[in-house]
């Protein structure tokens, strides 16, 4: 018998080990695609990302960094079940900032199909990274997002264990929102990694962020220009070279979004008209918009909060609420989404700022980091429904199907705590 037992322990471990030669093999097949090429360092692929474009049925924009200028680096792609190899070349874009130097790369893929499914991996001379899926939409397809609010932090763990939680719990997640404030300091190469390592899903499904006010501090905490958000995500043109990469559109499925730049008293220093440029703009796109669903994505609320333990303020509608939300009126967007006050509320259907039974949906969509106000914000008349407190992070899903959209807010632990559906 002790023969026997030792027999089969000497097979189990040589069952486990080709095992794990298999899937090392598996791996290394994976990375040399079979053809020779040696696997990519990591100093040459960091932070590799997929970015929304205007057209997202056509589109993609990929992105990385390097540690050192690679002149010779470019990306390949080819659809999943087959067909050509095409190559674009990437050029190297030095990076200064926050005492070290990088190199961002960018490639914009705008020949691609509507409806089809696509792998693509970087590389230079005879070195290439893993082949990563991109799949494209069809013109009116169904589809869900994701949206994260505020992911600022002092300590990332919060902010990367809820993130992985929302996108192991929505495997079908085909792009998702960042509402600003994605770090607590703009000028911090370290926040930006660690908040990176909350979405290494990003490889394979496209973000859309949106630009807050933290964005825009130095390491002094003195207002600049958002340099690395700016550098970090190269995003659909607006027509203007003074404001490229602030503020854009972009349509998916049978939706189309607009994201506007709410650091007005931050950056009126060097853009001191780009409220103004901004609303012409988002009046001629949403004049000549044909999506049946037109949702608008901010950092900044537009509705003033009381304090619960001071009279400081009354709560109401703030000055850019009052120039914006007619505008929402006007052109009957469907659904906004803000930040920025580290609170969920909902404040339903509102319309010329009063309740209404057709109109806007508002919502402030919460905190996803760990910098949180507890007992801070006061109930405000127009609310429909909070977040239980204390307020511990949440996401949101936003899920498009023809003339449906559902709009349903998690905790951490996935438990649902508000749900809207409104239907055309």
């Amino acid at each position: 018998m002790r023969r026997i037992y030792i027999l089969g322990i000497i097979i189990v471990f040589f069952i486990i080990g080709g095992v794990f030669a298999w899937q090392q093999g598996l791996r290394g097949m994976r990375c040399s695609a079979s053809d020779g090429m040696k696997v990519l360092e990591e100093a040459a692929q960091h932070n590799l990302r997929q970015v929304v474009v205007g057209d997202s049925t056509t589109g993609r924009t990929i992105m990385w960094q390097s540690d050192k200028r690679l002149p010779e680096m470019i990306l390949e792609y080819r659809k999943t079940n087959g067909g050509e190899l095409q190559t674009k070349s990437a050029e190297p874009k030095e990076f200064a900032e926050d005492g070290k130097t990088d190199y961002v790369y960018n490639v914009l893929l705008d020949n691609l199909e509507s409806g089809q499914a696509y792998v693509y991996r970087i590389g230079y001379a005879d070195r290439r990274s893993e082949w990563t899926t991109l799949s494209t939409p069809m013109k009116n397809q169904g589809f869900k997002a994701l949206v994260f609010p505020d992911s600022q932090s002092s300590d990332y763990h919060d902010w990367q264990k809820l993130a992985e939680a929302a996108f192991t719990a929505n495997p079908d997640t085909a792009f998702f929102i960042n509402m600003g404030d994605l770090v607590d300091n703009g000028e911090d190469r370290y926040q930006w990694q660690e908040w990176f390592k909350g979405v290494t899903r990003v490889r394979s499904i496209p973000i859309a962020p949106v630009m807050g006010n933290h964005e825009t501090y130095d390491k002094k905490w003195e207002v600049r220009m958002p340099v690395a958000y700016l550098r970090l995500f190269a995003l659909p043109p607006n027509g203007s070279s003074a404001l490229e990469g602030q503020h854009y559109a972009f349509s998916y499925g049978k939706a189309e979004f607009f994201v506007l730049n709410t650091q007005l008293s931050e950056l009126s220093k060097w853009q001191p008209t780009m409220l103004s440029e901004q609303i012409a703009w988002l009046q001629q796109v949403l004049e000549h918009s044909t999506a049946r669903w037109k949702v608008v994505l901010l950092h900044k609320d537009l509705f003033t909060y009381a304090f619960k333990q001071k009279d400081s303020r009354a709560a109401g509608i703030n000055e850019m609420g009052r120039t914006l939300m007619p505008i929402f009126d006007k052109y009957g967007v469907d659904v906004v989404l803000s930040a920025h006050l580290h609170t969920y509320r909902n404040r339903g259907l509102v319309y010329n700022f009063e309740r209404a039974e057709h109109g806007t949906l508002y919502v402030l969509t919460g905190v996803a980091g760990n910098v949180r106000y507890p007992d801070l914000w006061a109930v405000h008349p127009l609310d429909e429904k909070g977040a239980p407190e204390p307020e511990l992070g949440n996401y949101l899903t936003l899920t498009v199907d023809g003339d449906s959209l559902l709009l349903e807010t998690f905790i951490t632990d996935g438990t649902k705590i508000d749900s809207v559906h409104l239907v055309k």
